[in-house]
């Protein structure tokens, strides 16, 4: 029996109406950011990635994992014992993302400076532009 192929569409994700969308939206998650160096070092146990990821509540890192497991790039392993013992790994799909993340951390810690001086030189620039406090204005 031959499958017949069906041919997809190009995401578009600059058109608002694209499904690929939502890929972008999570990838710009900063807690998918900050959790996949972590997860990039192996299978980690829910409580490793609360402490590996500082200011992460319970709730948010649960709801970020099963959006990544629901998207292919995490996958839940569930030991099936007593105590429950689970943990997290990046699948394939996830650790090629992974490499494009990890150049994403490599340039922010290599240009973290530059960027702090540019706010700064920028909130200088618009104060001198905005008007001084309790000034008469016309």
């Amino acid at each position: 029996m031959q499958v017949e192929k069906t041919e997809r569409k190009t995401p578009d994700p600059w058109n608002s109406h694209c499904p690929s969308r939502g890929v972008i939206d999570l990838l710009g998650d900063k807690w998918t950011l900050l959790l996949f160096p972590v997860l990039q070092k192996g299978a980690r146990r829910n409580a490793e990635l609360l402490r590996s990821v500082d200011g992460i509540s319970q709730k948010v890192l649960t709801d970020t994992l099963r959006k990544l497991e629901s998207h292919g790039l995490v996958a839940r392993h569930d030991y099936g014992t007593v105590p429950p013992k689970v943990d997290y790994r990046l699948t394939d799909l996830g650790l090629d993302l992974a490499k494009a993340i990890s150049t994403l951390d490599h340039w922010v810690v290599a240009h973290y400076y530059e960027i702090a001086e540019a706010r700064e030189r920028f909130r200088r620039r618009a104060q001198r532009k905005s008007p001084a406090v309790g000034a008469n204005t016309p």
